[in-house]
């Protein structure tokens, strides 16, 4: 279980193999079980490494974390999650697509546009299926910011240990590490000279450059998208930029807070960062609204 988590099984990861992701643009329609996903990788991507003596991040490998808990519980995975985190922290606005009802939106902010290019592929059931315990959902930035809050306060396990467990890093890259679950992003690590003196981000990204990071130095939640998978700018040098653009005294969004504040504070940020021309513009096609 703990080499699923900190994806040290040697699994690999079905989403990494040209030939799976033929199936997924072939049919997209098709809604893939999480059984067939893992039995798609034993018979196509040999193991790559003994357990624990390397990292490599693979989707199906929290499939089948997501078919553990089904098993343990007897209730389906989205139905676990909504009791257990969605309504005890007040997530209003998430759900998985492809498994229920959608929930209510925010007035006027449509879900955001993923994009392999300028194919749109966010709400393709085949992704959202074969995804599955390894992603799949809908959010919003507020609720994706409630969720990080509570998990830092401690609020999220009935056990404090869980979260220690969590957050007992391991190297996973030139200066990234995993916990389980969980990265950081150790920007002092890094040798580049706009990340000195940042500290460090605990969190994730996906793959189209959608994040949720807290950064300790500030207290602060930082979460969005780029919108776009095959982005040519870096996640991690973007973040650099705008926790360097950040004002004095600046937080993350609070529901308290007038919406002019958030408007205004989102003018002064983008006004601080580097203009880019068309060619190293990401997620230009997508709308940014929910997450």
């Amino acid at each position: 279980m703990r080499h699923l988590l900190s994806h040290r099984s040697g699994i690999p990861d079905d989403w990494a193999d040209p030939a799976f992701l033929d199936l997924i643009v072939q049919d997209p329609e098709r809604r893939w079980r999480p059984e067939e996903t893992v039995q798609y990788v034993k018979e196509h991507c040999p193991a790559r490494f003994a357990p624990g003596s390397g990292f490599l991040y693979s989707d199906v490998g929290y499939n089948l974390l997501g078919l553990v808990i089904e098993n343990v519980t007897g209730r389906p995975l989205h139905q676990v999650q909504r009791d257990l985190l969605f309504e005890p922290l007040g997530m209003r606005h998430t759900y998985r697509p492809s498994h229920e009802s959608a929930r209510p939106g925010i007035p006027g902010r449509g879900p955001s546009k993923r994009y392999l290019g300028d194919l749109e592929c966010s709400a393709m059931p085949a992704v959202l299926t074969a995804d599955w315990a390894g992603g799949g959902l809908v959010s919003t930035t507020e609720d994706l910011n409630r969720f990080l809050r509570a998990f830092v306060r401690g609020e999220v396990f009935a056990d404090p240990k869980s979260k220690d467990r969590m957050l007992d890093w391991q190297s996973s890259g030139p200066y990234h590490d995993y916990g389980l679950g969980v990265s950081r992003v150790d920007f002092e690590r890094s040798g580049q000279p706009g990340h000195a003196g940042l500290g460090e981000l605990w969190g994730h990204r996906g793959t189209s450059q959608n994040f949720l990071f807290y950064w300790p130095e500030r207290d602060i939640v930082l979460t969005g998208t780029m919108n776009q998978i095959a982005c040519r700018e870096d996640l991690y040098t973007m973040l650099a930029r705008i926790l360097r653009a950040l004002p004095a005294g600046h937080s993350d969004w609070t529901p308290s807070a007038p919406a002019e504040y958030h408007r205004a504070a989102i003018r002064d940020l983008a006004a601080k960062l580097p203009r880019r021309g068309p060619d190293g513009v990401c997620g230009s096609h997508g709308d940014r609204g929910e997450g």
